[in-house]
């Protein structure tokens, strides 16, 4: 039972930790430049986002820099 309790706690720590680099499972929407700049600090260790990705700029809010999204490597 022990050894059980060990390797179960073992796969829940190591689901954390991996965890970290991917994100957004459901996807995300960017609609504004502020949106784009907002996002390396509201997902600070997200390298892989898990679900789709949409960019869609309205009228007065042009989307016109990357810069924020640099530390994703795979969507």
């Amino acid at each position: 039972m022990r050894l059980f309790l060990l390797i179960f706690f073992s796969f829940l720590f190591l689901i954390s930790v991996t965890g970290q680099e991917r994100c957004l499972p459901q996807g995300i929407r960017f609609g504004s430049q502020s949106e784009i700049d907002a996002f390396a600090n509201e997902y600070p260790d997200c390298k892989e986002i898990i679900g789709t990705v949409e960019i869609s700029s309205f009228f007065a809010d042009t989307v016109t820099n990357f810069e924020s999204l640099r530390n994703i490597e795979k969507i």
